[in-house]
């Protein structure tokens, strides 16, 4: 496995051209196209299997468990990956995860009942444990293909992977699972994951960069301690808290307002997935005027999101929540994006994967957390105002970002 490296990138050209024109940046974008739809499709076709040969209730403890090694992996995946290197770390994941799916899928064809069940509820916990490694990894991986305006360029078109998935990876699964069924599809992804893993084997990676010194002391790093990563952490949780229950908000939505068609939810799932990816694959390409560069251009977009988000909480149409919704994934994206570069530039090099091991627990757990509290109210509340309200608390939190320190940090980081 190679680790080879290769000079920095220092002309303005290479920053300003659009990530996907890089060799390295390309063959890992296409190795995580391919296996995050091929992941997609198996989760979704798991789930199917899970709440239609066995029972609903499964599917909460089939979360659960997806979510549990994220938690209990938080205080050493950072330092793994450190210790590993993040394409290391990506290489090896992805190739665990790959004789893993492809393992499983032998005994799949073959099981039933409970026999099956506790098969499926093993390898989403055992690929989990795989996947709390692979998440800080991937997060802290362009640090180490590219630099300036083009990390923020390479960022995008890797978030894309993700976005993409989300849309493609539901047309995909109807198809696939009922040509090979749950077995083909265990089989499929987990050819995907070798083809990912040897796709960024032997991609060359920039020099790391030197930590700075640290005057600090204590058990957390110094960029865990620092302020503006404690306040970015902390908005970051906020914003996932009251975005996660837009999920359980949309059926909502359909079934009440909208004519209860589940093609409406459909389009509705599938103007959040366009733009979201259109604003990934925009800023892989291009630097928006005033939302690409600054951080502070991050205060613009989150409000963006928190306004599109009460927009649709008082939508009466279908084609007024549509629109609202693809304009909430474009800034969505952007924001995403600049969180990831920002949370890569702040603190030192060699804490980053660190820190992305907390954005990732936040971004795992967040989702099953707010729907969980969600659900023991869905009945008792009145799902507007509620929805509202958190759109509400989601500009709040937007507008109170404008006063973090995001100058004087990067002045004092910087130094006389």
């Amino acid at each position: 496995m190679s680790n080879s490296v290769s000079p920095p990138v220092s002309t303005s050209t290479a920053n300003s051209s659009a990530a996907i024109t890089d060799p390295a940046v390309a063959r890992i974008f296409a190795g995580q196209l391919i296996s995050q739809i091929c992941d997609k499709l198996m989760a979704i076709g798991l789930i199917w299997v899970i709440s239609h040969e066995f029972s609903e209730r499964w599917i909460p403890w089939y979360i659960a468990i997806g979510t549990l090694p994220h938690l209990l992996l938080t205080p050493w995946s950072g330092r793994l990956v450190s210790h590993w290197g993040p394409l290391r770390s990506v290489i090896g994941t992805d190739i665990f995860r790959a004789a893993l799916f492809l393992g499983a899928a032998i005994p799949i064809s073959k099981l039933s009942g409970d026999g099956l069940l506790a098969v499926l509820l093993v390898v989403c916990f055992v690929s989990s444990l795989a996947g709390a490694i692979f998440n800080p990894a991937i997060m802290t991986l362009p640090i180490r293909l590219a630099t300036g305006e083009k990390l923020l360029k390479t960022n995008a078109l890797i978030d894309s992977c993700f976005s993409i998935a989300n849309v493609l990876g539901p047309l995909c699964a109807i198809l696939l699972y009922q040509s090979v069924g749950l077995a083909g599809m265990f089989a499929a992804n987990g050819f995907s994951y070798l083809v990912s893993g040897l796709l960024a084997w032997g991609v060359p990676l920039l020099p790391e960069v030197p930590s700075a010194p640290r005057t600090s002391t204590g058990a957390l790093p110094g960029a865990i301690r620092s302020k503006l990563i404690r306040l970015m952490l902390l908005s970051f949780l906020f914003l996932n808290l009251v975005l996660a229950p837009l999920l359980v908000f949309m059926p909502w939505y359909v079934k009440h307002r909208f004519g209860g068609e589940i093609s409406q939810l459909a389009i509705l799932e599938a103007a959040l997935g366009i733009g979201t990816v259109a604003g990934s694959l925009i800023l892989s390409f291009t630097s928006l005027p005033g939302l690409g560069r600054s951080m502070r251009s991050t205060t613009v977009t989150l409000t963006a999101i928190s306004v599109f988000y009460l927009i649709f909480s008082l939508s009466s149409g279908l084609t007024t929540a549509s629109i609202t919704l693809a304009l909430l994934g474009f800034f969505l994206a952007l924001t995403n994006v600049r969180l990831l570069n920002f949370f890569q530039t702040e603190p030192d090099q060699s804490e980053v994967p660190t820190v992305m091991s907390r954005v990732n627990l936040i971004g795992i757990a967040t989702l099953p957390v707010s729907m969980g509290v969600l659900g023991v109210f869905m009945e008792t509340i009145s799902v507007p105002p509620f929805a509202t309200a958190c759109a509400l608390i989601s500009i709040a939190v937007s507008l109170a970002t404008i006063r973090f320190p995001f100058e004087s940090a990067r002045t004092a980081q910087a130094g006389p």
